[in-house]
């Protein structure tokens, strides 16, 4: 028998304890009866009346009934009144609680069990942070405010149940309700009693929620000092869509669909020292995303993302989380860049930021041990460009593995991608996202060029670029302020690549393969390395057009409204200037060009075959030279080889070059612009060392050294149809050219069989002038001729030195077409040197030239010259002997009247400039030269050259002359050829006009003054100075005997009347002198050889005057003849004497015929070759009386 049962049949064995017994059970079931009706009136008022109070709402409850013996109280439709009243917050059908008796051991509450029915609980938002029930806490705070601080209360509360709950929010602003129905909780117990703190509760939750189910389970020690509790969350998917008026920020983005759902375990308590811990570990999941932004674009969505997470402490500090893994499926993200330039993604920063003074948060620790992205897709849309760019890549995937961020440790990340225009991207390496670092290796493949237009279409202009880019290597970038981008070991490659520009089918550009090898890039240290470039089998085809401009570059040049002001092409210069570039090593094969210059008449094509190129160790640095080699082949035939070392800061080059065999018929059509020659052949060769440096930008430095040669040359002249230039070889030995200062120097110039053709067509145009002129005509002299002036004394601004000429072979023929018939010469066999010409002053070179004209007539040319000299030194020798004349027949019949029938030419010419001032001697030879019959020619010289040429023939029938000229290279009129011309011109009128000034200057005698004979007043014998100028004559004559002499002879009324007065007078003196020497005794042989003395003359005059019968004499009273002066016995005599008038025609006719004798008897002057001509026959009746006592002389 149980303990109990025998203690109280024992009690009720006695009487006094029975009676206590009794006792006891009547008070205990008054209490239990009173209990069992009191309890629930009291419980009723205190609900109604005083939680109304507290709440401010009203609370009413159906029923409520209480069980005194297992302390259990029932509460049945329960209802807290909303605001208004018109309905319920909180509505429960039935609550019970049943009350411990233990209560009373543990002085305090011990709740065995208490049961919730179907609660529900209906509450709205009325706004931001705004719900309908803050009333009631606003109330529910100002009262436990006014309680005073105490030890809490000390219960335990068992077996807590809810049932069929129901959660019913209405979100008013957002006009969204949410339901969360068939809520099922369950707590095992809650205690704070010292004996059960330690012991765990486990509680769990069920409910369905809009639709998902959601369970928790959790387990917690509320009241021990860590208050450690744990949760276990499993929430089926759920549409999160319906809870974003809930978020107490407003999202710069619009969820339009999603769900949640997760496996989670939540752990949190608190430690000794006070600290609160939180812990999350489990899975979380979001799948079926669609996130837009505020215009309703799509953003980003992804099929499914999950997080398992291995600790997730968001109270800690700093935060630490762990995931195990990460993995997104089939993500797609949308990036783009609006017409203003502004990505949609800046888009969604809040602008909330650290404040100012605000202390910087410690890095939190975040591990993730694997990151996965999976089926992904990324769109940009670039609308910023003219055209817009659209580029998606698909799939792309992505795995990050062991990323760290407490630890500081870089992650290993692969990531591949493909989209359209491109085969694939792909990194590898290590990622830091969080420092924003990466180092690996990245490729990118097959990246068509043309699908990037937008991006540099403003740059290139109308020309489209097609072709495929990749690149592999590896990748360095640090972000932040210690920036860091290197790019180590790339090798870039472009294919099939080709520009393509307006009007043009085929691409102008074709490179179907170049490659970038072992390529290094730092962008903070401003370092580019390029270790190889290949390239092979490119074309390039350039056009120049009519305007003058290349094709490709006028495509590729954009418009000037294209170009944004402010562009990074702005700055190139400057940004360059701080880079260093290299590039090891450069190698093309295979490459062509053509270029065709449509810009004159005809195209000219110029085309590069086999184009190689070799360049080594190029770098920017300053000073450094970088080797070359380069060969091509030049339009088929031609050879070009290039090489050498150039720098390019500054750009300095020594160059070797090597030119062979280039054709020149490609360059006919820039010939056609200029000339109307033909080239028919010829090929350019070259080979020296080329030097050039602009280290000095305003006075550029070049130099070339070396030999130039055109070979096999012919052209036609297109104007005549005949040949024009041709040379075997046209060639330069030891060129050397300077820029600074301009010098030019050659060792030798060198023409070998070279011909030309000169032509003075019909109309009196020279080929040479025609074939040079382009339109319209040259300046005339006089517009020409300042210029020439002005110029003349300028010290030549070229330093010039030629060592050698030579000339072989040559060949020049002439033909004037302008008369007729047509006269044809050349000049053959032309060999010469000429050494040592050089512009440096008080130099001269050495000429000597040999020719032969038309085959039989030598030519020589020798001397000093220096034409490049500002005083132009000359002093030349030229001989020509034996020219036939009659093959200039033509000339003379056109411009003398007659043609020549027999003749020779030779001329000896001696030229000389001194200081600018030339001289002189034409020395011309003409043999036996004799004029055919007369012809009419408009055309010859209206004057009697048959004569002029008889004047100056000699007997043997030569002609010798010599015409000197003279004149100053600064006069603008000055010409060599034309002062020739005019000298023999007045040579010719001068042997017409005034043939014995000619004979004068050729046989001495006084010039024009052999053409009279002056006589004595009166007298007709010849005085010693006349038998002078006879003597000339006679000389003349006789070498030229085909002239003759017209004499006629003339006399003075005035001094000739006088002189025979006088003349007798004189002769009355030597008459009476003759008789008194004789009377003396001394003998006269010659009465006209009589000298009378001055001191005599007083007395004979006297003696003559008394012996003559003066008439009228004075005389004195006595009537005889007074003594008069001499002077007045002179005037009386010549008066007297007078009276017997002379014959004046006689005294001329007496004079010529003097005249005759002489020139017959002293002159030996043929008779028949002199004739008298009487005074009437040369000029009219009495025309033998002129103002002077003379003979004339006429020839004929």
């Amino acid at each position: 028998m149980d303990k109990p049962v025998s203690a109280i049949l024992n009690v009720a064995g006695k009487p006094r304890l029975r009676r206590a017994l009794y006792v006891l059970i009547g008070v205990i079931l008054s209490v239990l009866v009173v209990a069992w009706l009191g309890v629930p009136s009291v419980l009723r008022w205190a609900l109604e009346t005083k939680a109304t109070d507290i709440l401010g709402r009203k609370v009413s409850v159906g029923r409520v009934s209480f069980n005194p013996l297992s302390l259990t109280t029932r509460l049945e439709n329960l209802r807290i009144a909303s605001a208004d009243g018109q309905s319920s917050l909180l509505a429960a059908a039935r609550v019970s609680a049943s009350l411990s008796w233990q209560s009373l051991w543990y002085r305090g509450p011990v709740v065995d069990a208490v049961h919730i029915d179907q609660p529900h609980i209906h509450f709205a938002r009325t706004g931001p942070d705004q719900y309908s029930f803050d009333d009631i806490i606003k109330r529910v705070t100002a009262a436990g405010a006014k309680s005073p601080p105490g030890e809490p209360a000390r219960f335990s509360v068992n077996n807590i149940e809810l049932q069929n709950g129901l959660l019913d929010f209405d979100d008013k602003p957002v006009g969204k309700r949410h339901r969360i129905e068939g809520i099922q909780i369950g707590v095992p117990f809650i205690s704070n009693f010292p004996a059960r703190v330690h012991v765990a509760v486990v509680p769990h939750l069920d409910a369905i929620v809009n639709g998902s189910a959601l369970r928790l389970d959790g387990q917690l020690r509320p009241f021990l000092n860590n208050n450690e509790a744990s949760l276990d969350i499993r929430l089926a998917p759920f549409d999160l869509t319906q809870y974003l008026g809930d978020a107490p920020t407003r999202l710069p983005v619009l969820l339009k669909k999603g769900s949640l759902d997760s496996t989670l375990k939540l752990v949190w308590g608190q430690g000794r020292k006070g600290g609160q811990h939180f812990v999350v570990s489990g899975h979380l999941g979001l799948s079926k995303v669609d996130i837009r932004d505020v215009s309703d674009t799509p953003l980003l969505g992804f099929d499914a993302l999950g997080l398992d997470i291995k600790h997730f402490e968001p109270l800690a500090v700093p935060l630490r989380a762990a995931f195990s893994k990460i993995r997104i499926e089939a993500p797609a993200l949308n990036v783009s860049r609006n017409q203003a330039g502004d990505l949609n993604l800046a888009s969604l920063a809040t602008g909330a930021g650290v404040e100012s003074g605000a202390p910087v948060a410690p890095k939190p620790a975040i591990s993730i041990d694997v990151f996965e992205v999976g089926a992904g897709r990324v769109s940009w849309l670039d609308s910023a460009m003219s055209d817009p760019y659209a580029l998606q890549l698909e799939p792309v995937a992505l795995r990050l593995q062991g990323l760290d961020l407490a630890a500081d440790r870089p992650a290993l990340i692969e990531m591949t991608a493909a989209g359209e225009g491109m085969q694939d991207i792909a990194f590898q390496g290590r990622l830091n996202p969080f420092r924003g670092e990466y180092d690996g290796h990245f490729r990118i493949g097959g990246v068509q060029v043309s699908a990037l237009r937008p991006y540099y279409s403003k740059q290139i202009g109308a020309a489209k670029i097609q072709g495929m880019f990749s690149a592999e290597g590896g990748l360095k970038v640090i972000s932040g302020e210690a920036s860091q981008l290197v790019l180590s070991e790339v090798r870039t490659g472009l294919s099939e690549f080709g520009v393509v520009i307006p009007g043009v089918r085929k691409p102008v550009v074709e490179i179907p393969e170049l490659t970038l090898a072992g390529t290094t890039f730092d962008l903070n240290k401003r370092e580019l390395h390029i270790a190889t470039l290949s390239s092979q089998r490119a074309k390039w085809t350039l056009n120049k057009g009519e305007q003058g401009e290349v094709d490709l570059l006028k495509a590729l040049t954009p418009q000037k409204s294209e170009v944004p002001a402010g562009s990074p092409g702005d700055a190139t210069a400057q940004a360059e200037a701080g880079w260093k570039l290299s590039l090891g090593e450069a190698i093309l094969a295979g490459w062509g060009l053509r270029f065709e210059d449509r810009s004159g008449s005809a195209p000219v094509s110029l085309s590069l075959q086999d184009f190689g190129l070799r360049l080594s160790d190029w770098k920017n640095v300053a000073g450094h030279r970088a080797s070359f080699e380069l060969a091509t082949r030049v339009n088929s035939k031609g050879r070009l080889a290039l090489g050498g070392k150039f720098a390019s800061d500054p750009l300095e080059a020594s160059i070797k070059a090597d030119l062979r065999d280039v054709d020149l018929l490609a360059v006919q059509p820039y010939v056609d612009q200029h000339y109307k020659v033909l080239v028919t052949r010829g090929n350019l060769t070259g080979k020296g060392k080329l030097e050039v440096s602009l280290a000095n930008a305003d006075k550029p430095a070049l130099k070339f050294q070396g030999d130039l040669a055109i070979n096999e040359f012919s052209s036609l002249d297109r104007i005549n149809d005949t040949d024009f230039l041709q040379w075997r070889h046209f060639g330069v030995t030891g060129l050397a050219v300077d820029l600074s200062p301009l010098r030019v120097a050659a060792k030798e110039l060198r023409v070998d069989d070279f011909y030309s053709r000169l032509i003075l067509d019909a109309q009196g145009r020279f080929n040479l002038r025609e074939l040079a002129a382009e339109s319209g005509e040259g300046p005339s002299p006089e517009e020409s001729a300042p210029a020439v002036a002005s110029s003349a004394p300028a010290q030549p601004p070229v330093n010039v030195r030629l060592d050698r000429l030579v000339l072989t072979g040559g060949a020049i023929n002439y033909s004037d077409r302008f008369v007729k018939p047509n006269y044809d010469a050349k000049l053959a066999a032309v060999n010469g040197t000429m050494t040592d010409l050089s512009s440096e002053p008080d130099t001269v070179a050495l000429l000597d030239l040999k020719a032969a004209l038309d085959g039989s007539a030598p030519v020589v040319v020798s001397g000093q010259l220096n034409p490049l000299r500002q005083d132009q030194y000359l002093d030349l020798h030229a001989q020509v002997t034996g020219i036939d004349l009659t093959s200039l027949s033509t000339y003379s019949a056109k411009y003398v009247g007659y043609g020549i029938s027999k003749g020779k030419l030779s001329m000896d010419l001696k030229y000389q400039i001194r200081d600018r001032k030339l001289s002189a001697e034409n020395q011309l030879y003409l043999d036996q030269l004799t004029f055919g019959e007369q012809v009419e020619s408009p055309d010859a010289i209206k004057l009697p050259v048959l004569f002029a040429v008889s004047l100056l023939k000699n007997r043997k029938g030569e002609i010798d002359i010599n015409l000197p000229i003279g004149g100053s290279l600064d006069d603008p009129k000055f010409s060599v050829g034309g002062i020739v011309v005019k000298v023999i011109i007045n040579l010719i009128t001068k042997a017409v006009t005034a043939p014995f000034s000619l004979i004068g200057s050729l046989f001495g005698g006084g010039g024009e003054e052999l053409s009279y004979l002056e006589f004595s007043p009166g007298k007709v014998a010849l005085s010693p100075g006349s038998t002078t100028k006879l003597q000339s004559i006679a000389k003349a004559l006789t070498d030229r005997p085909a002239l003759r002499l017209d004499v006629t002879g003339h006399a003075d009324p005035a001094s000739d009347l006088e002189g025979v007065n006088r003349g007798r007078l004189e002769e009355r003196l030597r008459a009476t002198k003759t008789e008194l020497l004789v009377k003396a005794g001394q003998s006269v042989a010659d009465l006209d050889g009589l000298t009378i003395e001055p001191a005599e003359y007083p007395k004979l005059i006297e003696q003559v005057y008394k012996a003559e019968k003066v008439p009228n004499k004075p005389r004195n009273a006595l009537g005889l003849a007074k003594s008069i002066p001499v002077e007045e016995m002179e005037r009386l005599l010549l008066g007297h004497f007078a009276k017997d008038a002379p014959d004046l025609e006689s005294l001329a006719s007496a004079r010529a015929k003097a005249v005759r004798d002489w020139l017959i008897g002293e002159g030996k002057v043929e008779a028949e070759r002199i004739f008298l001509v009487t005074a009437e026959r040369a000029g009219g009746e009495k025309a033998a009386v002129v103002q002077s006592p003379r003979v004339s002389f006429a020839l004929k």
